[in-house]
């Protein structure tokens, strides 16, 4: 396995776009490598065909859509989501539909804080 091809293969999975991934070759190169600066910077401005190997051995995973029935993360602070660029599939919450509908249609909460509740929504005390 070459050195591109080595990169591609620690790089986050799933990523779409091009500018995710280039800042993940730069994020893989500094943390997971433990490049220096001045190293970081060779791979990515100075040799030329780096970044371009490293995008063509880079594998998409297939382009997934979100199931019916399943609650996603849509945002996280800390945990998987779409916004973090997690796929689907790592960003479903463990809640079945019943649940987040049990969510939704507690209409005493809803009264409780004022405001209409949805699904995904907790209301709290």
């Amino acid at each position: 396995m070459d050195y591109p091809q080595e990169i591609a293969s620690k790089m986050k999975k799933g990523l779409s776009n091009e500018i995710r991934k280039i800042c993940e070759i730069g994020r893989v190169l500094r943390d997971v490598e433990g490049l220096s600066r001045t190293e970081v910077n060779y791979y990515m401005s100075i040799d030329e065909d780096f970044i371009s190997d490293v995008l063509s051995c880079y594998k998409d995973v297939k382009r997934q859509k979100p199931e019916s029935g399943k609650v996603y993360a849509l945002t996280s602070a800390s945990g998987p989501s779409i916004a973090n660029g997690n796929t689907w599939e790592e960003s479903v919450v463990p809640m079945t539909l019943a649940e987040a509908r049990a969510i939704s249609d507690d209409k005493e909460d809803a009264k409780r804080f004022d405001r209409k509740p949805f699904i995904g929504q907790k209301c709290r005390d």
